[in-house]
């Protein structure tokens, strides 16, 4: 959900979807070469928008809840 939620938020926001792309473009520029680790934390713009979209979009939403009743377990 929170690959969905970023590419998202990244279609709807233009700039920041070209920005993105800007980066991964100067970062990989061997289409043949793997992507490294480093190359990976040499994306800080990417992975500032992943943040974002994590800190709107929380892959575990706080959610409370109130047992209505006792609940009752069994031995086995």
């Amino acid at each position: 959900m929170s690959i969905a939620f970023s590419l998202m938020l990244l279609a709807n926001n233009h700039r920041e979807q070209k920005l993105a792309f800007e980066e991964i473009e100067s970062i990989l520029t061997d289409p043949s070469k793997p992507v490294s680790i480093n190359d990976l934390n040499n994306m800080s713009y990417l992975e500032r928008c992943i943040k974002e979209s994590l800190r709107l979009y929380p892959s575990v939403p706080f959610i409370g809840r109130i047992a209505a009743e006792d609940i009752k377990t069994s031995k086995f």
